[in-house]
């Protein structure tokens, strides 16, 4: 028998929207932090 998560496509089209918000989070850290050393 096969495990239905066996697909990474499966995987990513149920929980991909679990992680957008913290996601944007980090990515709004990250953005910021290169910004602040381009300002030096």
């Amino acid at each position: 028998m096969q495990n239905r998560w066996s697909s990474n496509g499966v995987l990513k089209s149920v929980y991909q929207h679990t992680f957008s918000a913290e996601r944007k989070l980090v990515d709004e850290r990250i953005d910021g932090f290169f910004n602040d050393l381009l300002r030096v």
